[in-house]
């Protein structure tokens, strides 16, 4: 019987004591829960203050880990970076050990992001990054890898924006070999807007990237996305001097439906757009924008002070509310019966409509698909009709310089080396009179120095994709021809370009890059020029070819150029089912950048 009595004793106090344990966690996890939604609400200052009760023993690891990376924001927004930094480091610790690779990462993008506020150069921030990327480099995980150049990209962007552009490039080899779009297109958005950025100022290029990403976010139906687009091409184009365009970007940032972004895109458009009217010289319209800008942020910050006094006084409802939740429950039940029952009668309401709908309209849409084919044949026959003609007079030219090639070395060549073999047993002759020994004199030279010229003529016209050599031997053979020591250097920057490509392609392609490099060495006034050919993946191509000449207006470019000239080479890039793009400006060098789908 006491037996029993002292199990009664035993089980009682055990219980007390679990009590008192769930009493203890519920209240920590209570802490918690107030100081997460204190630091979400941008209440830091209280967030500090709220941290000093939460008693970090008590939680578990990934509760704990949370709360220092939350703890550190508070902090940095207190612009208190060495507790910011301190309880990074403690976060990073702990999530290390929980092997949570996603929350890691956020983490380790944090500390960078501090070490580049308090760094006054690249090399202290390198030696973390190099050791945030060696086990994902060793591992090959492309799409972490793509993640972290991209994060560095964008913390790099402010201060560093080449090394920034270096980390973007990066970053979009690794992700198109993974199938995360949505993270290309914010690559793409990255590049373009570091491209449009005072120090680097490649307008055209900008265009280019943010017309990539915006592909993608129609593709995604990224809405807010496509908003931070519209107001990226406002900047820029209120750079080109471009208003008219600008203002209508705004525009269509301005109304687009947005599903995030809300507090942060309306301030963007109302000061991008002051500065576009600025720009333009229109000051009165400018000071509107930037009215406009502060009573939006007024209307936050008023806007936060009614969410704190709200949530104060919803502490104290809470136990009300409960009481009254608990009376409804019963009520929501039943009216939950009914809305099911009122929903399935509608869904099949709505499948009844559609399939009517489907049937009516499926006669009219059949008519008009045929009749839309028929057009694009006609189009598509007076298209190939127009590419035939180009590839009929490339075939033709190809075959012309093979000609003038074959006969500067065989006729013009063999006539060179016997007059010279001739003029040299002449030259063994004894010449008393110095005039006549000095015409012999000169008279050699010629007759060396034009058999070097149509030696070198012969062979730079001939230097074609053929045999073994492919398209990247061919054209480093080209820039080193090219390269004239102390005035012009042709550099060649291959990336992934390790298997031949199909054989007409690369000859196409090689004629393409001689005829630009040929424009550069005649028209541009350049001492430097790089010929990048990557090969992102198996199905693109990409070559940009870029000086540092003094470039030009493409609007108004001589339509005459020689060789096949740049409009051919255009038509033949989209005949490959490719891109052409010049960015070039006076003063500021060409680039030229061309992408083709293998």
């Amino acid at each position: 019987m006491r037996f029993l009595e002292n199990t009664v004793y035993i089980k009682f106090y055990m219980a007390m004591i679990l009590g008192i344990i769930a009493i203890s966690c519920y209240g920590q996890k209570a802490d918690l829960e107030i100081f997460e939604s204190l630091v979400e609400n941008d209440n830091y200052l209280e967030a500090i203050e709220k941290s000093k009760s939460i008693e970090t023993s008590e939680l578990d690891s990934t509760d704990l880990a949370n709360y220092f990376y939350l703890l550190s924001k508070a902090y940095r927004s207190n612009n208190d970076q060495s507790s910011e930094m301190f309880y990074l480091m403690k976060s990073r610790d702990v999530y290390k050990n929980l092997q949570i690779p996603d929350s890691l990462d956020q983490v380790n993008f944090s500390i960078i992001s501090v070490l580049i506020n308090n760094s006054d150069s690249l090399d202290e921030i390198s030696l973390y990054v190099k050791e945030y990327l060696e086990e994902a480099e060793k591992n090959q995980d492309h799409k972490k890898l793509g993640k972290i150049y991209h994060r560095l990209g964008i913390e790099l962007n402010a201060d560093y924006p080449f090394e920034s552009l270096k980390y973007f490039r990066k970053a979009l080899a690794e992700i198109q070999q993974t199938d995360e779009e949505f993270i290309e297109g914010r690559i793409y958005q990255g590049l373009g807007a570091t491209f449009a950025k005072d120090t680097i100022m490649k307008l055209d290029s900008a265009l280019v990237m943010i017309d990539k990403a915006m592909k993608i976010y129609k593709k995604q139906d990224e809405k807010s996305f496509q908003a931070l687009l519209f107001i990226n091409r406002g900047v820029i184009f209120t750079k080109k001097g471009d208003y008219q365009k600008a203002l209508e970007a705004f525009h269509s940032a301005d109304t687009s439906k947005l599903d995030k972004f809300k507090r942060l895109v309306k301030p963007y458009i109302y000061g991008h757009r002051g500065n576009m009217f600025k720009a333009k010289g229109d000051y009165k319209s400018a000071l509107e924008e930037y009215e406009k800008k502060q009573i939006f942020m007024d209307s936050l910050h008023l806007e936060d002070q009614k969410r704190a006094i709200k949530d104060i006084e919803t502490k104290y409802k809470t136990a009300e509310k409960e009481l009254e939740n608990q009376k409804l429950v019963s009520e929501v039940k039943i009216k939950n019966y009914s809305l099911v029952s009122a929903g399935i009668l509608l869904v099949l309401l709505l499948v009844t409509g559609v399939l009517l709908y489907t049937f009516i309209t499926k006669k009219r849409k059949i008519a008009e698909q045929e009749k839309a084919i028929q057009v694009q044949k006609m189009q598509t026959m007076l298209r190939e009709q127009e590419l035939h003609e180009i590839d009929v007079m490339l075939e033709s030219q190809e075959k012309e310089r093979q000609r003038i090639a074959n006969d500067l070395h065989d006729n013009l060549g063999s006539l060179l080396s016997a007059l010279k073999l001739n003029f040299n047993t002449l030259g063994k002759r004894e010449i008393h009179d110095e005039n006549s020994r000095r015409l012999f004199e000169k008279t050699e030279e010629l007759i060396n120095e034009t058999y070097v010229q149509v030696r070198n003529i012969s062979h730079l016209k001939n230097l074609g994709v053929v045999g073994k050599e492919g398209l990247l031997t061919a054209v480093k053979k080209m820039a080193e021809k090219m390269s004239v020591i102390n005035e012009l250097q042709f550099n060649v920057i291959p990336f992934g370009l390790s298997n031949r490509l199909e054989s007409n392609l690369e000859i196409t392609l090689f004629r393409m890059i001689q005829e630009l490099c040929s424009n550069i060495i005649k028209h541009s006034g350049a001492n430097e020029v790089n010929i990048y050919l990557t090969q992102h993946d198996t199905h693109q191509l990409n070559v940009i070819i870029e000086d540092n000449g003094k470039g030009f207006d493409p609007k108004v470019m001589n339509k005459e150029n020689s060789g096949i000239g740049l409009k051919n080479i255009e038509k033949k890039v989209e005949q490959l089912g490719g891109t052409f793009t010049i960015d070039s400006s006076e003063n500021k060098g060409t680039t030229i950048i061309i992408d083709i789908p293998l």
